[in-house]
């Protein structure tokens, strides 16, 4: 499996959305706002919305922590996403896994 070509620009702290407080309630994270549909981070299950809560069991507070962790991420070879999709209280909770040396 091909890297995935995740960049800073692409994530945003769930608390900083338009509309934050209605659509996110002050949720920590980095919020995926676009994920290519040829890209690996597509085929592990990563979506436009999702958002981002720990990498590797490490929370994520933040769009600017999850970019720190890009640059880790390509040297470890993996990492395990865990995210919110959709409301968080009637939403769903997954893990999602990316491989980076395949």
């Amino acid at each position: 499996m091909r890297l995935p070509q995740l960049y800073p620009h692409e994530f945003v702290a769930a608390s900083h959305l338009p509309l934050a407080h209605d659509v996110l309630p002050m949720l920590p994270g980095a919020v995926v706002l676009q994920v290519d549909a040829n890209s690996a981070a597509y085929e592990a299950g990563l979506r436009p919305g999702d958002v981002i809560l720990e990498v590797n069991r490490t929370e994520i507070h933040d769009a600017r922590e999850f970019a720190g962790f890009i640059k880790k991420l390509k040297k470890e070879g993996s990492a395990v996403l865990y995210l919110q999709r959709g409301p968080q209280e009637s939403g769903e909770k997954l893990f999602v896994a990316l491989d980076f040396t395949a």
